[in-house]
């Protein structure tokens, strides 16, 4: 998933970063730099996100 549609799926549910950190059981800085394409996502926080936001675990993996 290209970090601007996470972002926007995100901003669509009215969640900021800090949201999702605590969803994922993880700092808000480790989110962000996930987020931004400096770490990847493990495979249960993808598992997580894309249960919360109706989406494939594997667009989450995807970057351009």
């Amino acid at each position: 998933m290209k970090n601007l549609e996470l972002k926007a799926l995100r901003a669509k549910r009215d969640l900021r970063q800090s949201d999702m950190a605590e969803l994922l059981k993880i700092s808000k800085s480790s989110y962000c730099e996930k987020e931004n394409g400096k770490r990847k996502f493990k495979l249960v926080e993808a598992l997580i996100i894309a249960e919360t936001f109706k989406v494939n675990v594997r667009d989450i993996f995807l970057t351009i």
